[in-house]
């Protein structure tokens, strides 16, 4: 039974409405300005770090993060992105007041002009910035082993591939599908799609109100 059943026909309700909390950082977008280096190489101008990874029930990233700079030759910005990756301290996300483990996707934004450097962290992959701004909280997997078992089952080994999907305010996944084929068996991505289209989420936040992202 999805935890977000019988939302889905209200197209912009108030967060607090909905008995889920989003995972957010403690300190807001600037909590890693003193704990971030630049690479040496840096440069003037704004460079993205996306990154995702398991956060658990207290609030930490735990295992592996995967980071990857928005253009090409920034190898040095994803180093400095990963380098930190387990000191972000995270209100963990929330599903009737009990602490869940998702799949969070977040941002680095590196900004640079001469000496003055400046370093924010959203929890967001920066995709639609030109729809809801710069600091909206996006979508949020809740991880279920038993839905991803199928998925183990079937890739066994370390497989790559891009899946997106819209999430609803109501915390379903709509309109997915594999966007870059990368690695994988017709199986392994079909279990895949299968594994997010029954996945819950939370769902994504701007301004105090709960949108479809």
């Amino acid at each position: 039974v999805s935890a977000f059943g019988g939302f889905g026909a209200v197209e912009r309700a108030a967060a607090a409405d909905f008995p889920v909390e989003p995972a957010r950082f403690v300190d807001g977008p600037d909590s890693m300005q003193r704990l971030v280096r630049f690479p040496p190489q840096s440069r003037d101008g704004i460079v993205n770090v996306r990154c995702e990874g398991v956060l658990s029930e207290t609030g930490r990233i735990r295992g592996l993060s995967y980071c990857q700079a928005v253009g090409a030759g920034l190898y040095g910005y994803e180093l400095a992105a990963s380098a930190v990756t387990l000191k972000l301290r995270l209100h963990p996300a929330r599903v009737n007041g009990v602490a869940r483990r998702v799949w969070f996707q977040y941002r680095f934004e590196f900004e640079q002009l001469g000496e003055t450097r400046r370093v924010r962290v959203y929890a967001n992959h920066g995709q639609q910035i030109k729809t809801f701004g710069g600091n909206y909280i996006g979508p949020q997997r809740i991880i279920d082993l038993a839905k991803e078992q199928p998925v183990i089952r079937t890739c066994r080994t370390r497989m790559k591939f891009i899946v997106q999907a819209s999430v609803t305010e109501a915390g379903r996944a709509e309109a997915v599908s594999v966007i870059d084929q990368g690695e994988g068996s017709t199986a392994c991505r079909r279990v895949a799609l299968e594994a997010v289209r029954s996945s819950d989420f939370l769902p994504a936040v701007t301004d105090g109100a709960v949108v479809r992202a």
